[in-house]
């Protein structure tokens, strides 16, 4: 492979490369990327596809931004709402950065330097580079700073004025300090400026409104790629009068844009929108600059071949529009109702919303193709070849792997599993802890195998024969301690330590002897009115009753709370004393200390299709203690539907049946026992 890396460095564009199987793949990319400074876009053929290299871009540790597609089959309008228009501004906005990377050499950092996108969104025309660019703002710090004009233009770029912003295309405005929470981005940005003067840039979290980092600059880009200024809807008027489509243009259409500024399926005329189409090329610069950015094509036969299959998707889709369109049908998949299919009664023919593959991809000439058919190369390319086999699969049979694995180390192989997290890789060095491997907790998208070099690279989902699935909220869920209080709203019911159940009424800034200080109101019998210090707050918790009866109101002064206090504490002690009778006949009582987890336990657990939270992780590790102690176990798991309670009791489960006991498994209703009976008959054939 480093012959290859010193092949591309001689930079005799354009180039093919065939035999990169599987994860090799990845190493490929992680070192090309490493080793080249410039920006770089990757074109793969579908989204799930994307999936893959971010499995295998996690090699390098490399973020990578993504152009998405419309998300949607052609010519069905994207609603309004969608957060597709925001993340495709927001790639619009990195992609612009390439061109001046590319003429000044200046590299971008890394974060910055990788777009991919799917095929559709490759061939989907884009604004002019010049004309998405006129609508950003850089603001640095220490630069000038009008935050009324800059308010305007957000508003009138597509954001949402509000007291405070919470979700993506809101901004507020607050005396000299600006927050900004923009589409495609995990933070919100704050901009501190006095009178005309940005003096502070910091990014913060817009749920708990905490700064994460400072920033020296960054750029702010509209919710959409296309703004319906009076500039844009005249040359959108002026394109549909030339179009035979539209029959010498489409007024309503035009009125409506004028009036409202937007539509459901305005998408589909964001082409006609400028005169002459562009392309995400457009955004790379020239093709024959020194520093230009390199196009790669994955599976480049493959995208090759799909554009007849496109065409005839496109054309086929936008005849049934039409026809229904002429019939006066309305299509609830093209349009919601009568107006929709008022304004979408004329559309675009599909040669105006997508651009021909081998036109485009041969017209840039730095580009490196991934090929899958041998042959030879084009006459303007260079063909590189690598020897790699295919990635091989075990079916779950851990007996067949072992097998496999004796033979090959025999034969001087060297074999390497990555898995997919830690906690897997230490799973699977149990199962295959007598054979000299390496494992490493890296995700992989496939294996492969390099019969040159006598090396095999395993992903762990070729022994299991599954895809493990890992949430998101395993790596990017943010948690904190609930405080009770900030939930409260005006009108509960809350307990206060010394005055008993009352109704919180809100927070009041009372100022008392020239001072000025928050205290929580609370509201108790006959209408009695406490204040409380803000600072007490941990006096006051949320009342917690029979659901849908309403408490009495305790009356301030009175025994009452007292005599319930006192009675309470007393049942209390009752309890205690009866809980530690309880407990210290069970400790004296003998119970079954289950074996330790064996190979066939760590198989079983390995072969999950999920990933196990940090909550499942540790919930599971007290129970297999519990059970191999040689005590009555005592344990209670809670969780919400759907956080894995299944999962822990299937582990638990099958721990009890490896030591020799049955087990009952007890469920609410029939449809749920026969899920948990299908659930468990499932793992049972993952293991066996």
């Amino acid at each position: 492979m480093s012959g290859v890396l010193d092949r591309l460095n001689e930079h005799a564009w354009p180039y093919e490369i065939e035999g990169l199987q599987g994860g090799l793949q990845g190493f490929f990319l992680a070192e090309f990327i490493q080793s080249n400074a410039q920006p770089l876009v990757i074109v793969v053929p579908t989204e799930k596809d994307i999936e893959s290299l971010s499995a295998d871009l996690d090699l390098s540790s490399l973020d990578f931004t993504v152009l998405p597609w419309w998300g949607s089959i052609a010519y069905r309008p994207v609603p309004p709402s969608s957060p597709v228009f925001g993340r495709r501004s927001a790639a619009l906005s990195a992609l612009s950065a390439f061109s001046d990377s590319s003429a000044s050499g200046k590299p971008l950092p890394q974060d910055k330097r990788v777009v991919v996108m799917t095929q559709r969104a490759f061939l989907t025309p884009v604004p002019p580079r010049e004309a998405y660019r006129s609508l950003l703002r850089e603001i640095r710090v220490g630069s000038d700073f009008d935050s009324a004009s800059l308010a305007q233009t957000l508003a009138d770029h597509g954001y949402t004025r509000v007291p405070r912003v919470t979700v993506r295309g809101e901004f507020a405005l607050r005396g000299e300090v600006l927050d900004i929470f923009m589409p495609g981005e995990e933070d919100a940005h704050r901009v501190v400026f006095d009178f005309d003067r940005v003096e502070q840039i910091k990014s913060f979290d817009p749920s708990s409104q905490t700064s994460n980092a400072s920033l020296e600059s960054f750029v702010v880009y509209p919710v959409r790629e296309v703004i319906w200024t009076d500039e844009r809807i005249s040359v959108l008027e002026r394109t549909l009068a030339d179009l035979p489509e539209f029959g010498g243009g489409a007024d309503y259409l035009i009125r409506h844009l004028r009036e409202h500024r937007g539509f459901d399926g305005e998408e589909l005329f964001y082409p006609l929108a400028f005169g002459n189409p562009s392309s995400v090329l457009d955004y790379l610069g020239g093709s024959g600059i020194e520093n230009a950015p390199a196009v790669l094509f994955i599976d480049y036969d493959r995208q090759d071949n799909s554009q007849e299959s496109l065409d005839r998707e496109y054309l086929g889709l936008y005849r049934k529009m039409k026809t229904a369109s002429a019939s006066g049908e309305t299509d609830h998949r093209y349009a919601s109702d009568s107006l929709q299919s008022l304004l979408l009664s004329q559309v675009p023919e599909p040669r105006r919303l997508l651009f021909n593959f081998k036109e485009l991809c041969e017209g840039w000439t730095k580009r490196l193709l991934f090929r899958t058919i041998h042959g030879e190369a084009s006459h303007s390319s260079e063909r590189l070849r690598l020897v790699c086999d295919p990635p091989r699969s075990f079916f779950g049979n851990i007996v067949y792997l072992k097998e496999e694995l004796d033979s090959l180390i025999r034969n001087g192989w060297k074999i390497c599993v990555f898995a997919e997290s830690e906690h897997q890789a230490l799973r699977v060095g149990e199962i295959l802890k007598d054979f000299p491997i390496e494992i490493f907790p890296i995700n992989l998208s496939s294996g492969f195998g390099l019969p040159e070099l006598k090396i095999l690279v395993i992903q762990e989902n070729e022994i299991f024969g599954r895809r493990r699935h890992i949430p998101k909220s395993v790596k990017h869920a943010k948690s904190a301690v609930i405080d009770t209080f900030v939930e409260l709203n005006p009108g509960d019911y809350v307990v206060h330590v010394n005055y008993g159940i009352g109704r919180f009424k809100g927070i009041d800034r009372v100022r008392a002897l020239g001072n000025e200080r928050d205290y929580i109101k609370l509201e108790y019998a006959n209408e009695e009115i406490v204040f409380i210090p803000i600072e007490q707050v941990n006096l006051v918790q949320r009342y917690i009753g029979n659901e849908g009866d309403d408490p009495r109101l305790d009356r301030i002064g009175s025994k009452s709370w007292e005599n319930r206090k006192n009675k309470v504490k007393k049942s209390v002690e009752d309890i205690a004393q009866q809980l530690i009778s309880l407990y210290s006949k069970r400790k004296a009582a003998r119970g079954f200390a289950f074996p330790k987890d064996g190979e066939w336990q760590t198989a079983f657990e390995a072969a999950f299709p999920y990933e196990e939270t940090d909550d499942q992780l540790t919930v599971t590790a007290e129970i297999k203690e519990d059970m191999e102690k040689p005590v009555p176990m005592d344990r209670l798991v809670c969780g919400d539907v759907g956080y894995g309670k299944t999962e822990v009791s299937m582990r638990a489960a099958f721990k009890a049946v490896m030591g020799g006991k049955q087990v009952a498994f007890l469920a609410p209703t029939t449809i749920l026992a026969e899920q948990h009976y299908d659930t468990l008959t499932e793992d049972r054939k993952s293991v066996v």
